[in-house]
């Protein structure tokens, strides 16, 4: 049987189905509250106050804590937590401002804490916001580490501004408008218990074993595995905002994290994606693909696949808003287009793959 996320323990589709009942309760929240911008299922939403939105995201850097703790490395992990919460913040076409984090500890160990601090300290300055402040928590009795007293958990909760009459939701979008693809800078925040899995790293090896693993060296990663997998996530900021800044139409963002291309849908036009010229996703992608024997529709439902910002152009704007990263990111390229798919499917033709949001990847025939 092909290894998948579900399979190593983790269900998106059933955490989907109990989160449309979550929505409905939370939504009851919203009677008479007019400032809620936008519905469940956006990057981030947004808060009205007068003219102003304020955009909101929450997240977490999930089971990546497991690879710092294995590697005994955590100067990078704050740098991730601003990374996917400023993201996605840039999706609703908001500047992001300032974050406050949520520290979690099994034990107060004050070299940890310094390096996550200078993780978030890095991220902060990476995506040009402040860190306001946050929340530590000491949790011995519900926190499990890699090792006695070691385990640890982080999130962060990112705001921005955006004038109510700018918000990007996606529903400008047509058929015939561009895709530009952003690289990622490895595996992000997303998939690394499957990849945790098909590379060995299981909770039923011992700590040395798991460390072993960790520490191998591969010529074609030019790191070891966990440098590989503890890369942080790259954050987006100068990029967005050099479009928005420069009046390019920018119709919708999407974030590529868990699921993938399959991330496109959630942009509110009744459109399909087509993304014929993606980038060679890093090494580690194959490794990971190779040695869990996984599919290439899990891959991609999964995992960025080297791709971790893609942004909806008009056609007649794509080359201007290309020439616009020169000097700050000449690896932006066209990867893709949109086309009349009520359905809003996802097809990458060079893998005969076509997907729906929800059901996933299909080989096609």
């Amino acid at each position: 049987m092909d290894l998948t996320y579900r399979s190593a323990g983790v269900d998106t589709r059933k955490q989907d189905d109990v989160m449309e009942t979550v929505f409905g309760l939370l939504r009851r929240t919203w009677s008479d509250r007019e400032h809620v911008q936008l519905d469940f299922g956006h990057f981030a939403n947004v808060i009205s106050i007068g003219s102003l939105g304020v955009a909101m995201s929450t997240d977490g850097i999930g089971t990546k804590a497991i690879i710092a703790q294995l590697i005994g490395k955590y100067d990078t992990v704050g740098i991730d937590c601003v990374a996917i919460n400023v993201n996605d913040v840039l999706c609703v076409g908001a500047e992001p401002l300032s974050l406050v984090d949520y520290l979690a500890v099994q034990t107060i160990r004050p070299e940890m804490v310094s390096d996550i601090a200078k993780g978030l300290s890095a991220g902060g300055m990476l995506a040009k916001i402040s860190i306001a402040g946050g929340e530590s928590a000491q949790l011995p009795e519900l926190l499990k580490g890699e090792e006695e007293g070691g385990g640890f958990d982080l999130a962060g909760t990112c705001i921005g501004a955006v004038e109510l009459a700018s918000i990007i939701t996606g529903k400008s979008i047509e058929p015939g408008d561009v895709i530009l693809g952003i690289p990622s800078s490895g595996v992000h925040c997303n998939g690394l218990t499957l990849a945790r899995k098909a590379l060995g790293i299981t909770d039923d090896k011992s700590l040395k074993e798991r460390r072993a693993a960790l520490s191998i060296y591969e010529p074609e990663l030019g790191e070891t595995i966990g440098e590989a997998l503890l890369t942080p996530t790259r954050v987006y900021t100068e990029e967005v905002l050099c479009l928005l800044r420069n009046n390019i139409d920018v119709r919708g963002i999407a974030h590529i994290t868990q699921d993938g291309f399959l991330n496109l849908p959630r942009l509110e036009s009744d459109v399909g994606y087509v993304i014929d010229t993606p980038p060679e996703p890093q090494p580690i992608f194959r490794m990971i693909q190779k040695a869990g024997g996984i599919t290439d529709q899990e891959m991609y439902e999964v995992f960025n696949m080297g791709t971790g910002l893609c942004v909806v152009v008009s056609a007649p704007q794509a080359d201007e808003a290309l020439s616009l990263f020169k000097g700050i990111s000449n690896s932006v390229s066209v990867i893709g287009h949109t086309t009349p798919d009520s359905n809003r499917s996802v097809d990458i033709p060079h893998l005969s793959m076509s997907g729906i949001r929800g059901s996933g990847f299909q080989k096609s025939h």
